[in-house]
């Protein structure tokens, strides 16, 4: 398990590296707001497989 420093370094990096799309600052229908969410979730996955092999 990752010590409490690691997972704050981490939190800290991943707000530093994604940035919301103006476009999905404000949802104009349920189906965007899931296609904003299902970006986010991949980006977020690409975002732990390159920390965790250190390339970022």
């Amino acid at each position: 398990m990752k010590s409490e420093a690691a997972q704050l370094r981490k939190a800290e990096a991943w707000r530093k590296y994604y940035l919301v799309s103006d476009d999905c600052k404000n949802f104009k229908s349920d189906e965007h707001m899931v296609n904003c969410i299902n970006y986010k979730a991949d980006a977020k996955a690409e975002f732990d497989r390159m920390y965790d092999f250190n390339c970022l």
